[in-house]
């Protein structure tokens, strides 16, 4: 005879499997009504219908499939990647999914991937109205990356916030019985800045691409005009793009002014490599050799600096909206000067994560730690062991893209350095927000 219990576990069994079957007919009604909607030209009231399914229905083809054509027909483009994407990992020979990513990518400026999607579905023998439609995109991406085909876009900001450690000193007043002056103690200010940037993209070849970008900033310290500082920077790079993998490569440079005089200046080599692992890992490497010049009355700290880093990096959440991932870098700073203490070895770890709430609003957090060991004792009056240096940092950023041409932002970050000679200790709290006005 079978028991109350085992009679009680199968009618258990019997209504889960009801209100499963009624769960599965209800979204399966939905999505056939939101297919409707698109046949319709209606894609905002198909979206309407498919947001609210999207935590329990991401994953499945159909459904990611209606949800990023009614994201990409309502202008939603950035997600509707993340949808479209998830539908051609899980389905590659869903060839209409396969085509409208390469649209979504294509409008996205996302040349390179939507190439690679098109000559797929091009190898495909695909039917007339189809290859017409390929063939056509295909031309206009050509028409882009010709070689010789200049493209720009520039930039200007305004910015202004509260700095609690201008200067990044010590907090005391005293070091080995010398009192310090005001510039050499914490100082806090509020700030204003601007700045002004651009960047110039020439293609050389399909997938080959050649890029300058310049940057000039000017941050001013009511409170603290002995720091008030103007950074100016240029890079030069050539890219290569293909399926799963990026090179890039070049020279930069920059310079520092800190109160109207040169603070330091450096130019150098740099490069980096990122293979994607699958639809959703990330794998980099980076390198950099740069020489660190000061002024004449600082040149003791003049460096060689080279530093190498590994990235891993992996993108979440039920549409794909979040990126998370960990930097390792690891370097040295080898001091020119005879007899300098400069001289460094470099180890940090960083990591971050960032979240689309939706094409308008992102969300980036980063935590990380380095470690600085010099090779000398810089005040043997104070310890006779060789400096040593760990540098804490948190950041958060908000983005709010208003609309394609203007961008706010609102910043804020940690530094705390750790050393154990005191006057290179210090604390710092950095808050701000910014207005970019895009221009292409």
């Amino acid at each position: 005879m079978t028991s109350i219990s085992e009679r009680i576990f199968k009618s258990l069994i019997a209504m889960l499997a009801l209100v499963y079957t009624g769960v599965a007919l209800a979204a399966d009604d939905s999505l056939r009504e939101a297919q409707r909607m698109l046949n319709l030209g209606q894609p905002a009231q198909a979206l309407e219908i498919l947001s609210p399914m999207e935590s329990q229905l991401a994953g499945e083809s159909r459904f990611d499939y209606l949800y990023g054509l009614a994201l990409f027909e309502t202008g939603h483009t950035g997600k509707a990647i993340f949808a479209l994407q998830r539908t051609v990992d899980n389905d590659p020979s869903f060839a209409a999914a396969r085509l409208d990513l390469a649209r979504v990518f294509f409008i996205e400026d996302q040349l390179a991937e939507a190439r690679s999607h098109l000559l797929i579905l091009r190898d495909q023998n695909p039917p007339p109205a189809a290859r017409r439609e390929i063939r056509n995109l295909l031309a206009r991406i050509d028409s882009r990356t010709r070689p010789g085909k200049n493209r720009y876009q520039a930039y200007t900001e305004i910015a202004t916030g509260f700095d609690s450690n201008a200067n990044a000193a010590t907090d005391t007043s005293s070091f080995l019985g010398f009192v310090l002056d005001p510039e050499s103690r914490a100082t806090d200010s509020p700030y204003a800045s601007y700045g002004i940037g651009g960047e110039i993209q020439r293609p050389l070849e399909p997938g080959l691409i050649w890029s300058t970008r310049a940057d000039l900033g000017q941050r001013n310290y009511p409170d603290a005009s002995f720091v008030n500082t103007t950074l100016g920077s240029i890079r030069s790079r050539i890219r290569k793009v293909a399926d799963t993998t990026q090179y890039s490569g070049g020279l930069m440079a920059y310079r520092l002014n800190t109160d109207g005089k040169l603070n330091s200046q450096g130019i150098g080599l740099e490069g980096d490599y990122q293979r994607q692992l699958n639809g959703k890992t990330y794998f980099g490497l980076l390198g950099k050799l740069t020489m660190i010049r000061y002024a004449d009355n600082q040149d003791v700290r003049d460096v060689d600096q080279f530093l190498v880093g590994s990235t891993i990096s992996r993108v979440f959440g039920a549409s794909g909206l979040g990126n998370a991932g960990a930097t390792l870098l690891l370097g040295r700073d080898n001091a020119r000067q005879s007899g300098s203490k400069y001289s460094r070895y470099i180890a940090g770890l960083r990591a971050f994560v960032t979240w689309n709430f939706n094409n308008k609003v992102r969300i980036q957090t980063m935590a990380g730690i380095s470690r600085s060991a010099y090779d000398d004792v810089f005040f043997p009056q104070q310890t006779n062991q060789d400096r040593r240096d760990t540098l804490s940092q948190i950041t958060l950023r908000v983005s709010w893209k208003i609309n394609r041409h203007w961008l706010l932002n609102y910043s804020y970050s940690h530094q705390k350095n750790n050393s154990n000679v005191q006057i290179f200790g210090y604390d710092r709290d950095v808050t701000g927000v910014s207005l970019r006005r895009i221009l292409r």
